[in-house]
């Protein structure tokens, strides 16, 4: 392009001089009545064309050329020049090629700024085409993100209401229950379990597990808890395990607040590599506080419900009984979870008693021992989680020495 410029002032001296050459020798071979016309048409055409081609510009400049050339041919013919320029016809001669070089020159001028114009225009238009283009290009690439990101909204959601809705039930052990199917089954862990987490925060007592007392999850957990357990307490938010860890300490521990204060802790074996992201212990953590949310509404329908528990207390009245012992049966069945149950008599105790007598010696009364007392038949039904034959005696040892203190008058 740069080179085509260069060359443009030489092709129109060039040009300029083949017209003109070709215009003299007309002027010299032509003769006769008709040479000067033909001259004259020849120059105009000359002018006009060079004034059309290249602009006002050109044409001033082929119009000098012409004048002179005019004056070069009356010398080159011995004529006398002076004469020319107060004869009419040269005059006119001369104001015609003016004109017409003027004339084609705005002519000319208009044109190239018009197309200019147009041409500026085009390239504008191009230009906005490619810029209109590069953002359709970025708003399809947005839409398919977005469409990406709702599908993946839309299945998160629908997890979650997943989740929610498997422990949306009225009893706080079946809510525990749905909480660790919740953790196989949507979290994909290997196993999980619940601890109750007494007020101290200090003792926590396996209330129940997926792996059926397998020695995986230990029954009670004092001092010498594990870091990921330590930090979840402390921190009150849920943690994985980390390389302070043991071998056998949760690989994911999250507490569970029930009334502010964490009662519970859910913790879950190794998980599958896809369930450990970001997003999913995100899950994870709503998760565990709709736990906490459904179990106080648990027990707020215990407490309300005075068809389930003797007015209060923590005992069960023992027409509810059967459907505990069913609960138990279930997890056994499902789980492998043991369970023991014993009547033991209580002539002569009220409820209020009962409670005084046994409450202070099963593990946390209602939250992992469960018991029930029929005021008619005085009698105090034992129901104990995780519990074998052998541990199952020393507790009854404890609660019939309760039992016998109170008959006997002795208050502990």
């Amino acid at each position: 392009m740069m080179m085509s410029e260069k060359k443009r002032p030489v092709r129109i001296v060039l040009e300029i001089t083949a017209a003109l050459a070709i215009v003299g020798a007309a002027a010299v071979l032509l003769g006769g009545h008709l040479e000067k016309l033909v001259l004259f048409l020849l120059l105009s055409l000359f002018v006009m064309l060079f004034s059309l081609k290249y602009g006002i510009f050109a044409g001033i400049a082929t119009f000098g050329l012409a004048v002179a050339f005019q004056i070069g041919l009356g010398l080159y013919r011995s004529e006398d020049v002076v004469l020319f320029f107060v004869s009419r016809n040269f005059m006119f001669e001369t104001t015609f090629l003016a004109a017409v070089a003027g004339i084609a020159g705005v002519f000319s001028m208009n044109r190239k700024d018009r197309f200019a114009d147009i041409s500026e225009r085009h390239d504008h238009l191009v230009k906005e085409k490619q810029e209109l283009q590069e953002t359709v290009k970025v708003l399809e690439e947005s839409r398919q993100e977005l469409k990406r990101r709702l599908l993946e909204h839309d299945s998160h959601l629908g997890t979650m209401y997943e989740l929610f809705k498997a422990i949306n039930h009225r009893h706080p052990e079946i809510v525990l229950d749905r909480a660790l199917d919740v953790m196989k089954e949507h979290f994909g862990a290997k196993d999980a379990a619940v601890y109750y987490v007494d007020k101290t925060k200090s003792v926590l007592r396996l209330k129940v597990d997926t792996t059926g007392r397998s020695g995986i999850y230990r029954t009670t957990i004092r001092e010498e808890k594990p870091p990921v357990l330590r930090k979840a307490l402390a921190e009150e938010f849920p943690q994985f395990r980390s390389a302070e860890d043991p071998a056998d300490a949760p690989f994911l521990a999250g507490p569970v607040k029930v009334s502010g204060e964490i009662r519970f802790m859910l913790v879950a074996g190794p998980l599958p590599f896809d369930a450990v992201s970001s997003q999913q212990f995100d899950l994870f953590v709503w998760f565990v506080k709709w736990l906490g949310e459904r179990m106080e509404s648990a027990d707020e329908w215990m407490e309300s419900n005075g068809e389930r528990m003797h007015p209060g207390t923590a005992i069960y009245y023992s027409t509810e009984v059967p459907f505990l012992r069913q609960l138990c049966e279930n997890r056994q069945k499902k789980y492998g979870v043991p369970y023991t149950y014993s009547e033991i008599p209580a002539d002569g105790l009220s409820i209020y008693e009962v409670q005084e007598a046994v409450g202070k010696r099963v593990r946390e009364l209602v939250k992992v021992d469960i018991v029930a007392f029929d005021e008619k038949r005085k009698v105090v039904h034992l129901l104990l989680p995780n519990t074998n034959k052998e541990e199952e005696q020393l507790v009854l040892e404890r609660v019939q020495q309760g039992i016998k203190h109170w008959k006997e008058g002795i208050l502990l």
